[in-house]
């Protein structure tokens, strides 16, 4: 495989910064390594491997980017290759007593988060896991546990509206709901007493969908609060703690060093990123401002946990990117023209601003089968035709493991899994696990 005209562009951008929008399909990874192999080996010798970092989302990405960069580029076990929770990690057991960090810490990951919160504070598999995800999502978006607290405070206070004892609110609700259940017992009634009370269920409804919004808020700040107190005292740190306290001693003492030590910055998997990350990445390049971003502006797998469309615009304006510097990978040699239109004209309704949608099309013009919808009354039927459909394939010869069934949900899977299973259609699932695997 060699480099088309768009990658080879890129490819040769390595001073100053870069933005590489690429696809599925579309050749990022081999340009990313290509990418990598000409910083060490142009004619001017311009970097060293050990002075290239490259950032990177899941773990998965991280292997796969580290076993291609070993097959093609000299000293590639001098190039870093981390997720951003292992270099920051890696910062903090080099820095972290600095900030009063135990270098010696455990990283739970976010099922053991999950698994934590139930197993040490007693809660509920459900709330542990809905704890888990708000706090991970608030700290990822630098919202921190002081925040939510005072939120939660003016939350409370905004009850005094309907009650001027806050210290009994809860006995306070109670009898707000059992007077709702009454008036729903309550005749009819004179034209004002109908009235009447149609007004106080409003009130009572509004006091009541209030106090359960505070209610939920205060369960998770006791359940953040003692979830701080008992990481602290076996020394655990989450991932979303990884990039915040590594950015927390940037902030403190600066990240020259790190620059220094790192003179180009590669980021992969951009579209994942989130607002703390976002300033990790400000931190260690803003110096040299040689760095590349890659990423899909069409695709954000973990888009909740932060804002990626904030984050791009962020980096334009922060390292002053222009067209000169953006690159679009649109060339795919993975799927057909038909497919590629098809989910152009899906992906399109993302978009407030369709010109800001990269359209892909087939490196060879190759147009392909066309796409088939089939619509089932239900899950079950829908399980039922996708098994049909593969056993005609296995039946024509398709080998099983050229096959790929695609499902949206767990949930969904599960079920397509008995309708193999009814067939003796022997499958392997993949993606079951830790999300960030």
């Amino acid at each position: 495989m060699t480099l088309n005209p768009q990658q080879r562009k890129s490819v040769k951008k390595i001073t100053g910064p870069c933005l590489i929008f690429a696809g599925p399909g579309t050749g990022k990874t081999f340009t990313i390594v290509e990418k990598i192999k000409y910083l060490i080996e142009n004619e001017d010798k311009k970097y060293l491997p050990e002075e290239i970092l490259v950032l990177t989302f899941s773990v998965e990405s991280a292997n796969k980017l580290s076993d291609e960069i070993s097959k093609k580029v000299t000293h590639a076990d001098l190039v870093t290759v981390k997720t951003f929770h292992g270099f920051c990690a890696d910062i903090l057991r080099e820095q972290g007593k600095k900030i009063g960090i135990d270098p010696g810490f455990d990283i739970l990951e976010p099922d053991d988060m999950k698994v934590f919160l139930h197993k040490s504070l007693d809660i509920s598999p459900y709330y542990a896991g809905w704890y888990a995800s708000s706090m991970s999502t608030a700290k990822d978006l630098s919202i921190s546990f002081e925040e939510i607290r005072d939120y939660t405070k003016k939350l409370k206070e905004k009850l005094s509206d309907y009650s001027s004892d806050l210290d009994n609110i809860e006995e306070f609700a109670e009898s707000q709901e059992i007077e709702l259940k009454t008036l729903h017992l309550e005749p009819s009634g004179t034209k004002e007493e109908r009235k009447e009370t149609r007004r106080r269920k409003k009130e009572i409804k509004e006091f009541l969908n209030d106090y359960h919004k505070y209610r939920r808020y205060q369960d998770l700040v006791d359940a953040w609060r003692a979830y701080i107190k008992l990481k602290r005292e076996k020394n655990l740190m989450d991932f979303s703690d990884l990039n915040l306290f590594a950015l927390k001693y940037f902030r403190k003492f600066g990240s020259k060093e790190y620059m220094k030590r790192y003179k180009y910055l590669l980021v992969d998997e951009f579209q994942d990123t989130n607002k703390v990350q976002f300033e990790l990445i400000k931190n260690l390049s803003i110096g040299h401002k040689n760095i590349t971003i890659v990423g899909d502006q069409n695709q954000s797998i973990y888009g909740f946990r932060g804002a990626y469309r904030e984050n791009l615009k962020k980096f334009k304006d922060v390292f002053d990117v222009g067209e000169k510097d953006t690159f679009n990978l649109d060339k795919s040699y993975r799927s057909s023209n038909r497919i590629l239109r098809t989910a152009h004209k899906l992906i399109l309704n993302n978009f407030d601003d369709p010109e800001e949608c990269v359209e892909i099309s087939n490196i060879e013009d190759i147009e392909g089968e066309t796409v088939k919808i089939i619509e089932t009354k239900n899950k079950d039927e829908e399980a039922r035709k996708v098994a049909e459909l593969v056993e005609k394939e296995l039946e024509k010869g398709i080998k099983p493991e050229e096959i790929c069934v695609l499902y949206r949900t767990h949930n969904q899977g599960a079920v397509i899994k008995q309708a193999f299973d009814s067939k003796d259609i022997p499958i392997v699932t993949s993606g079951s696990g830790d999300l960030l695997n």
